[in-house]
Order: structure tokens, then C-alpha cells, then sequence
């Protein structure tokens, strides 16, 4: 046998190794895929759900804001129905932009 004809099975003998790995091969990089979709589109639902989120709490801050102000603007209004004031006409000016601003918020 000569060394050109050794070196030959030898090449021969490679390439069946490298079918017989093939299906592997394949499944290794199908599944490889499936992990980078899952991957994907776990991050996908979860920067939803981040938003979602950031959503409601926007939502809940607005609310409270609303509320601080009606309750703010009755404190206001409250604290002008008691005390007495010089300039009458003023004070009604100033109490009456306060029920105004009462009655909005209150409808909100």
C-alpha cells in the first residue's frame, strides 16, 4: 500500500465521519434557532409589560395629582369662607375662582 493510497482511506474514512454527523449538525443548529426565537420574543413581552406598567402608574399619578388639587382647592375655599376680609368684592372674586376650579376638578 502506498502512502498516496493511505492518505486516500483516510480522507474516505473523514468524510463518512462527517455524514454521519450531519443530522446532528442540523438538529443542534434548529435548536439553536428556537432558543434565539424564544429569546426574541421573551423580550418582546416583557418591554410590554414594562410599559404597560409605566402606563398605570401614569395613569395613578395623574389621578392623584387631580385629587391633591380638588383637595387643595377645598382647603382654600374653606379657609376663605372663614376668614374675614377687607375688600369684600375681592374675596368674592377670589372665592368664586375657587368654587369654579372645585366644581371642575370634582367633575374630572
Amino acid at each position: 500500500m502506498e502512502a498516496n493510497e493511505a492518505q486516500e482511506l483516510q480522507e474516505h474514512a473523514e468524510h463518512g465521519a462527517e455524514s454521519k454527523m450531519r443530522p446532528v449538525a442540523f438538529t443542534m443548529s434548529l435548536v439553536a434557532v428556537l432558543v434565539a426565537l424564544t429569546t426574541v420574543l421573551g423580550h418582546r413581552t416583557h418591554t410590554e409589560a414594562v410599559l404597560r406598567q409605566a402606563k398605570a402608574s401614569d395613569t395613578w399619578n395623574e389621578y392623584q395629582a387631580k385629587k391633591n388639587r380638588a383637595y387643595d382647592t377645598t382647603l382654600v375655599n374653606d379657609i376663605l369662607s372663614v376668614v374675614t376680609i377687607d375688600d369684600k368684592d375681592g374675596a368674592k372674586k377670589i372665592a368664586k375662582g375657587y368654587s369654579d376650579h372645585k366644581e371642575k376638578w370634582a367633575d374630572d
